[in-house]
C-alpha cells in the first residue's frame, strides 16, 4: 500500500527486541507538488492520526502501550516544495501531541532494484 490508500495503514513494524512501534507510511512515488499527491499525503497523515487518538492502534497492539512509538514516511525522495514541508512539520507536532515521532526516510532508487522513473 502507499500514501494513494488513505484510508489504510501500510503497515506496522516492531523492533526486534519489541520495544519500538513504527507504523510505515510508503510513497513510491517522487514528489511532484500536485495538488492530487499533497491531498493524499494530507488525508495520510490525517489516518494515521485518527488511528493513534481513537485508541485503535493500542486496541489491536496492547502490548504496545507505554513504548515508544514512531511514524514514518518512507520515500523515493524528501518533498522540497514549501506546502509539503509545512504539512510535514504540523504532521510532526500532530504526532508529537499524540504520543509518536514522525520521521522521513528517504530510500535511494538503487536500493529498490527499479530504473528510475
Amino acid at each position: 500500500m502507499t500514501i494513494e490508500d488513505t484510508n489504510q495503514i501500510d503497515s506496522i513494524a516492531v523492533s526486534e527486541d519489541g520495544t519500538v512501534y513504527t507504523l510505515l507510511m510508503t510513497e513510491e512515488r517522487r514528489f511532484d507538488d500536485s495538488d492530487l499527491q499533497f491531498n493524499q499525503l494530507l488525508e495520510k497523515i490525517n489516518a494515521y492520526v485518527e488511528y493513534i487518538q481513537l485508541g485503535q492502534f493500542y486496541e489491536e497492539y496492547p502490548q504496545a502501550r507505554g513504548k515508544p512509538l514512531e511514524v514514518r514516511l518512507v520515500c523515493l525522495d524528501a518533498p522540497r516544495s514549501d506546502r509539503f514541508r509545512r504539512l510535514l512539520n504540523a504532521a510532526t507536532a500532530l504526532f508529537q501531541r499524540h504520543g509518536a515521532d514522525f520521521a522521513i526516510e528517504v530510500v535511494p532508487i538503487e536500493l529498490l532494484g527499479r530504473p528510475d522513473s
